[in-house]
């Protein structure tokens, strides 16, 4: 009877799985000292090869997980069926996410930089509205300023039907004529016309520059004689000698037309001792202008110039493979440095060669892919070289051998082997 009891018993627990089968899953991952989540509990950290762990007969969840500051961390996951009695190698990728630390504060910099924004948007419309408004008083002050005819500007009283402009002070033909079709002229007549002028105690009046006519246009409202068109400037245009530019005093647009055309015309003069002042002005200006441009030439040729002896003293103490971006120390002075573990990777820490500082001891993967161009390399020997990779003990360090075809092998911390020190290049 007890005998029938515990067979029943027995077949009861196979067929609700109370002896399940085990299996064992392999696990590599391309980021060390991660920890591997199996079904969301905690097994294991992944290291420099394959960690063993034993799970059930089934399908599993696998999750490599690796925190990287306070903002980034690594992850990757796969699903795995494990079989009885079997052993499975998995290879989980992780992939760099950002933490919700990070989230959070990048949202609150995109609102702080709308806010920001927003209140420059303001600012600029109130300064607009502000300047607008100065503008409008201004020339509301310069219609009953004495800038009209008949008043004195410290040269002469300027005579009727001209018009003196105290901001450019020069002083425009403004008569009559101005205003209506008698005065248009092809351009030509019109440069004849001008210097044939004689207006007052003056005749020495010219044909205006395109840049004097812009300039005129914007205080237009001063102006007893306008037209709504076209008048001549004594400005060649730039791409055809037979054109001439000219401004539409309607709408302040500049264009250029062929020198047979009929524009109107209005003629400027300018003081001899004004214009002798702005000769120097101009020729001062032209000459700083010409020391500022040699003075960006002389300082971009001595930069030139110590980029390519910098590059040149890096090639010369240094190799930098194209392949991994790592630039690799490669002068004399480092090929014989031997120290134990620790050692090894303070002196790659205060190394500051080159003017770089972020010298760090190679990793066993980065030494054994420099091994395959060691014959880039100026200086280096058949050595041992640490790396930066220790084993789960803590008593040993992965080493690569330079002398047996890249091989891996670990010694102790405390022994002397030769360094090789590495940087990411920015």
């Amino acid at each position: 009877m007890k005998v029938s009891m515990f067979i029943i018993l027995v077949t009861a627990m196979l067929l609700t799985g109370c002896f399940k089968e085990e299996g064992q899953v392999r696990i590599i991952s391309d980021v060390q000292n991660a920890i591997i989540y199996i079904d969301g509990d905690k097994k294991g950290m992944t290291g420099d090869g394959y960690t063993t762990i034993i799970l059930e007969e089934g399908e599993h969840k696998v999750r490599v997980y690796k925190e990287r500051g306070e903002e980034w961390y690594y992850e990757g996951v796969k699903n795995v069926f494990v079989g009885a009695k079997s052993s499975v190698k998995i290879n989980i990728s992780t992939s760099s996410k950002p933490t919700g630390f990070r989230l959070a504060r990048l949202a609150r910099e995109k609102k702080a930089e709308e806010e920001r924004l927003a209140r420059e948007k303001k600012a600029e419309k109130e300064r607009l509205a502000r300047e607008k408004k100065a503008e409008e008083e201004r020339l509301a002050r310069e219609k009953k300023e004495s800038i009209l005819r008949g008043k004195k500007f410290g040269l002469s009283s300027y005579p009727k039907d001209t018009f003196y402009d105290t901001d450019t002070k020069r002083m425009w033909q403004d008569d009559e004529n101005n205003g209506n079709t008698s005065l248009e002229k092809d351009w030509s007549s019109a440069n004849s016309y001008c210097k044939n002028l004689s207006i007052g105690e003056y005749s020495d009046w010219r044909l205006a520059t395109k840049n004097e006519l812009i300039n005129l246009y914007k205080h237009k409202s001063n102006l007893q004689n306008i037209g709504s068109d076209n008048y001549w400037s004594s400005t060649t245009y730039e791409n055809n000698n037979d054109s001439v530019w000219i401004l539409h005093f309607g709408n302040g647009s500049v264009n250029d037309d062929y020198k047979f055309m009929h524009e109107y015309v209005r003629c400027v003069r300018l003081d001899k001792k004004v214009e002798a002042e702005e000769k120097k002005a101009e020729e001062k200006k032209r000459v700083e202008e010409k020391k500022i441009a040699e003075e960006k030439k002389r300082v971009e040729e001595k930069k030139r110039l110590e980029e390519k002896k910098k590059a040149k003293k890096i090639a010369k103490l240094s190799y930098f493979d194209k392949r991994t971006k790592l630039m690799w120390v490669d002068d004399k002075a480092s090929k014989g440095v031997k120290r134990t573990w620790s050692g090894a990777k303070k002196y790659c820490k205060n190394l500051k060669l080159l003017g770089f500082k972020n010298w760090r001891l190679a990793t066993t993967n980065e030494l054994t892919s420099l091994y395959k161009h060691k014959s880039n390399l100026k200086h280096t020997g058949s050595y041992f070289y640490w790396s930066s990779n220790t084993d789960s003990v803590g008593r040993y360090a992965k080493i690569v051998y330079f002398s047996n075809n890249g091989d891996v092998g670990k010694n102790f911390m405390s022994n002397n082997c030769y360094v090789k020190c590495v940087r990411n290049r920015q």
